[in-house]
């Protein structure tokens, strides 16, 4: 396969995160694997990739609706494990729309294999590898391009960061702050405004769906005051016309949430440069994973899944789980990291009844605020099932249908009471 091509890269990542998160789903032994190669047709050259599980399959007559939105193989999968079937409908358009398409092949109790074929361009600059050339590019990349904010340094500038969601602004705040700059905050558009009155900053990452002054308005202001600092727009949007929108707003870049920490901190570089002479800002010493304890594995279901409300604790690897615990993809052998995720699981419960009783009241404007800030915050601490729970509650709301709210309230707390967060030691 060619190492660079020309595509939707956004669109094409939505499609490879819906299948591998769908095979991972219905997939409780065995694996995943993700295979790419190239065929050619009639002189063309498409990129043919195949996400094969050895999961649950589907019998013959499911595979003919597996594609139509709001439909899953049977009743019986809606009620095991959840979701609306959209993520399939929505992959499969995608695809069509860049000249291409999503084809299916399952046996019933022994997986399946969902294959994504698109028009390949390769790029002028591309070279075409081979998978053990591959797999050395994929190393190389993660030892020069992953996250690792603890060894990039780069020039002394001041950042503010323009978000509702604290969640959002606490990951951006110490991830920012591990390069070297200064990073301050603001919780809406009308804070922001006030505080470009009061200091100067070199960029302002700017999410565009907040209360009281949303990012558009706030970026077309400070564009009128005559402000020309980059505006990299954050938002949970990612449909077509909405990247118009932002820079039309004033916005200079675009990032959608869930943040990648990678892009971030990718864009923020290439605006305000690298700096190897700086020394890096001092940070706490990152703390060890206790090992589970012979106590913990012996202990009772509930408690382990009840546990995040009794303090944190960690998953006890010797107990098999038929609902499995919820774990952060967020580092969580690192102290400020783990922090984070301990703040949002407080908050979390607190959202869930603010929920129910915006349920209780129909208050459509307070759900859809309660599910745009899940949505963000939900990905952006590592949990991204919450952040696809929080979807399907923002078209529930957008559709009024409160019956279907209540299901995925419901839903989302069985989900809650499922996070546990790993214990710390300092060795």
């Amino acid at each position: 396969v060619p190492d660079l091509l020309l595509s939707d890269p956004t669109r094409l990542r939505q499609i490879l995160t819906n299948l591998v998160g769908n095979s991972i789903k219905f997939t409780s032994q065995g694996g995943v694997r993700v295979v790419a190669r190239v065929t050619k047709s009639r002189g063309e050259q498409s990129l043919v990739i195949d996400v094969s599980d050895t999961g649950i399959g589907m019998k013959p007559e499911a595979l003919g609706r597996l594609f139509n939105a709001f439909m899953q193989a049977d009743t019986s999968t809606t009620r095991r494990f959840g979701g609306t079937g959209l993520g399939l409908a929505i992959s499969r358009k995608f695809a069509q729309a860049m000249g291409g398409d999503i084809t299916v092949t399952s046996e019933f109790g022994y997986g399946s294999t969902f294959t994504v074929k698109v028009p390949l361009l390769p790029a002028k600059s591309a070279r075409w590898i081979d998978a053990q050339a591959a797999g050395q590019e994929l190393q190389k990349n993660r030892s020069s391009r992953g996250i690792d904010p603890s060894q990039m340094r780069l020039k002394a500038a001041r950042v503010l960061v323009v978000d509702d969601g604290e969640p959002n602004r606490e990951l951006i705040r110490l991830v920012l702050r591990r390069t070297g700059l200064t990073v301050e905050e603001a919780e809406n558009g009308e804070q922001a405004i006030a505080a470009v009155r009061q200091a100067k900053y070199d960029v302002i990452l700017m999410d565009m769906q907040m209360p009281v002054m949303d990012g558009y308005e706030a970026a077309t202001l400070l564009r009128q005051m005559g402000h020309s600092m980059p505006i990299i727009a954050l938002t949970g949007h990612a449909m077509k016309g909405d990247e118009e929108k932002c820079r039309a707003a004033g916005c200079t870049g675009y990032l959608t949430k869930p943040v990648n920490i990678d892009e971030l901190l990718q864009t923020v570089a290439a605006i305000v440069g690298h700096d190897v002479t700086r020394p890096l800002p001092a940070r706490p010493t990152p703390p060890l994973l206790v090992a589970a304890t012979k106590k913990d594995t012996n202990g009772p279901v509930d408690s382990v899944l009840n546990a995040v409300h009794a303090g944190p604790r960690l998953a006890p690897k010797s107990l098999h789980l038929e609902v499995r615990p919820l774990i952060s993809t967020l580092p969580m052998n690192d102290v400020e990291f783990r922090e984070i995720v301990v703040r949002f699981v407080g908050r979390l419960e607190s959202q869930i009844g603010s929920m129910r009783a915006a349920l209780a009241e129909k208050d459509a404007q307070e759900m859809a605020h309660l599910a745009h800030w899940l949505k963000g915050a939900g990905g952006t601490v590592g949990f991204g099932s919450l952040s696809d729970l929080a979807r399907e509650l923002e078209t529930s709301v957008k559709s009024r249908d409160w019956a279907a709210l209540g299901e995925k309230i419901d839903e989302l707390e069985s989900h809650s009471r499922r996070i546990l967060v790993p214990e710390l030691s300092v060795v």
